[in-house]
């Protein structure tokens, strides 16, 4: 083979190598990149879910309601005890304990709120007693599943019962009503803890086990 034609076929050769490794870096960029975006759509949603799995989120999926039936924003609950308030206002001693729990919000505000789950006949009711009353409180959406859901956590099915929330949604105490009553520090709810206590029912010789909430220390 002529030297002349070597030349050209080694030159042709090393082009092509050349452009070979071109195209592996800039596949190699591209998949980078590709996983870079990923990684940031992931993280984004692993927020959202963060966001959506809040305890005010996990308690009212669908939101809150004022006394005008109008949404509310349920962010404002963060890092707030929630106290579901099993009330309506054909109930006269829901009449009568709905100002001392209002006197309580106002002074414990930052750190407390409370939930009104109507037990009303109509919407209208909910909202004439919310206003009659100046709940300074959202409500659930009357008669909605969120609020169904939320009755069956009211097992004695009697109002008002106020049952206690912790931030992440979970189930203080049912005894809400006595805490408020006997104006209990909030700082002491939520230090409180949960204890099983032995008891006997009355209807037979067993010893049971039941969960008692008991009262974080005073400062």
């Amino acid at each position: 083979m002529p030297r002349h034609t070597q030349l050209a076929l080694i030159v042709t050769l090393l082009t092509s190598v050349v452009a070979c490794s071109s195209d592996t870096r800039e596949t190699t960029t591209a998949t980078s990149a590709t996983a870079a975006t990923t990684a940031t759509a992931a993280t984004a949603t692993a927020a959202t879910a963060a966001t959506a799995g809040s305890g005010a989120a996990k308690l009212f999926p669908d939101g809150l309601v004022d006394s005008e039936n109008q949404p509310v924003n349920i962010d404002y609950l963060d890092g707030k005890l929630v106290a579901l308030y099993f009330s309506a206002k054909w109930c006269a001693p829901c009449r009568k304990f709905t100002p001392l729990l209002i006197k309580y919000r106002n002074e414990n505000r930052d750190d407390f709120e409370v939930v009104l789950v109507s037990s009303d006949r109509k919407v209208e009711q909910q909202q004439e007693y919310m206003k009659k009353a100046k709940m300074p409180w959202p409500a659930v959406a009357f008669n909605s599943p969120a609020a169904n859901k939320l009755k069956e956590l009211n097992t004695k099915r009697s109002i008002p019962t106020l049952i206690i929330m912790d931030e992440d949604g979970e189930q203080i105490t049912s005894t809400g009503r006595n805490l408020v009553t006997n104006n209990v520090a909030v700082d002491r709810i939520k230090t409180g803890t949960m204890e099983k206590e032995n008891y006997t029912c009355g209807k037979c010789t067993k010893i049971h086990v039941r969960k008692k909430f008991i009262l974080g220390r005073k400062k």
